[in-house]
């Protein structure tokens, strides 16, 4: 399940920009389901702000778009076992040298999506 992403409280430092973090809330919430489905990491993928059984949760929100030498966009979130409810995987790029350059909903997708091949594989069971 993905939970759409949220850019509604980001900081931006100029205001003609104020909208931007939304749009690309939402649009990588798309590019992740698309990667995710693409990958074939899971046998069903779905956007949903609800948690069931035997499924995992990504959630996930801009929290900064700054434009210095470049936009860059701080992304946090977390991928959480809907079972126990803990965190398998938390990501946050809060230092700008790691915030993802405005190639951005693809790019934050694959990074997110890669990061979730690599924490799956060493919580599968044996």
């Amino acid at each position: 399940m993905i939970s759409p992403f949220n850019g509604d409280a980001a900081f931006v430092e100029e205001g003609q920009y104020r909208g931007l973090p939304h749009d690309i809330a939402v649009a990588t919430t798309e590019r992740l389901k698309d990667k995710i489905e693409d990958s074939h990491i899971f046998s069903k993928v779905i956007q949903s702000a609800d948690c069931a059984d035997r499924a995992i949760k990504i959630d996930g929100k801009i929290y900064s778009l700054i434009n210095h030498r470049g936009f860059h966009a701080g992304v946090r979130g977390q991928i959480i076992n809907c079972q126990t409810g803990g965190s398998l995987y938390k990501f946050d790029n809060d230092d700008e040298s790691d915030s993802e350059s405005f190639k951005l909903p693809r790019q934050i997708a694959e990074k997110l999506t890669d990061g979730i091949k690599a924490k799956l594989i060493c919580v599968k069971p044996k």
